[in-house]
């Protein structure tokens, strides 16, 4: 008995160790990585969670023993996720600075998310930058939604693409940390017998 409290108190000590750790990576990092969309918040709080559910599912499923077949697997596994995740941010990377426009403002510059330019924006734009463009034109608040340049559907299309790499990424990089630091921590309670 008195050893099964102590499993379940492990396992939740290393439930919340998992959550304070996908949180301070969602806090940091990964918040700078949100697209500018609407509701941002709301993305960043569903894949925070579910990252969440995805790390706390590998702590069960990766046993508490592990042979040096198993470590070797997990440390591949995590070694492909990484991969996966840096090739999926040079993606994201290239996708954003394409589709996201750094529109400059009397305070700064706005971020804009457009669309591909539909065949008349094409040659309202041509000779321009698409920020003298936009400003030609009127500015954001005529330009998005007049779809003078480019369609509501073509800048939907883009923010679903952004979400979609912002999840890709976010739970690709926490799942690979996370697998490694389970697989580090199995090692050393094996090592001190527990």
């Amino acid at each position: 008995m008195a050893e099964t409290v102590k499993e379940v108190g492990r396992t939740i000590g290393a439930a919340a160790a998992a959550v304070m750790a996908t949180m301070a990576l969602f806090n940091s990092f990964l918040i700078d990585l949100v697209p500018p969309i609407n509701r941002a918040q709301l993305l960043l709080g569903m894949v925070s969670i579910g990252a969440t559910v995805v790390l706390l599912a590998l702590s069960v499923l990766i046993g508490k023993r592990l042979t040096g077949i198993k470590r070797r697997r997990h440390a591949a596994a995590s070694l492909g996720m990484l991969a996966i995740t840096f090739i999926a941010f040079a993606a994201y990377s290239s996708y954003f600075q394409e589709y996201v426009l750094d529109y400059p403002k009397a305070s700064g510059t706005e971020q804009i998310i457009h669309g591909e330019l539909h065949e008349k924006g094409r040659s309202l734009a041509e000779g321009m930058t698409l920020s003298e463009a936009v400003r030609y034109y009127g500015g954001p608040g005529i330009v998005v939604p007049h779809e003078i340049l480019w369609s509501e559907e073509a800048t939907n299309k883009v923010i679903t693409r952004l979400r979609a790499f912002y999840m890709l990424i976010a739970v690709l990089l926490t799942t690979s940390l996370y697998i490694v630091a389970l697989v580090v921590v199995r090692l050393t309670a094996a090592d001190r017998g527990h």
